[in-house]
């Protein structure tokens, strides 16, 4: 069984962290470049008559840039969600992959 999947949508969460943000001025400028975000986007086949694979590409931005990837090969990504210590992802193919916090990248748990 296969789940639905979308090409052309980008499925994204921000990532929670426990870290205190240091204050900002009145339009909040330190509070957006510290933000956390991780999306994923599917490709589609090629139509080359090639045979290829779909694949997601998982990614980590801190303030628009992106820290970290991960490619997950032969499926797509159907779902994102994320909590203070992990992210999963679901895919197409029904399994769930776990991922977790990263000081390196600033995602730290309490």
């Amino acid at each position: 069984m296969r789940i639905p999947y979308n090409t052309s949508k980008v499925i994204t969460t921000d990532l929670i962290t426990t870290q205190s943000l240091p204050a900002s001025n009145v339009f909040d400028i330190e509070e957006r470049s510290s933000k956390i975000v991780a999306d994923c986007v599917n490709s589609a086949p090629l139509s080359t008559g090639v045979s290829s694979w779909p694949f997601a590409t998982l990614s980590i931005s801190r303030g628009g840039v992106r820290e970290w990837k991960d490619i997950i090969a032969k499926t797509a990504c159907t779902s994102i969600v994320a909590n203070d210590r992990i992210l999963a992802v679901g895919t197409a193919n029904g399994c769930l992959y776990l991922y977790g916090t990263s000081p390196t990248l600033g995602w730290e748990s309490g």
